[in-house]
């Protein structure tokens, strides 16, 4: 394994990365719990988009 060194900095911005696309995936969420179930392709619908970010927020929260 190749080990990286980070200073507080570097840390300091992927922590507001992250945190921005947990906002911007919280907002999608929001939304597509409040749109009707429509089909968003051959397999996917509003429901389970809001499903699966649902299942990824309770597993990286735990």
């Amino acid at each position: 394994m190749i080990m990286t060194e980070c200073d507080r900095k570097q840390i300091r911005g992927l922590v507001a990365e992250r945190n921005e696309y947990r906002r911007l995936l919280q907002k999608s969420l929001n939304a597509f719990n409040v749109l009707r179930n429509q089909k968003i392709n051959k397999s996917d619908t509003t429901y389970t988009l809001a499903s699966e970010i649902e299942a990824a927020f309770e597993k990286f929260n735990q």
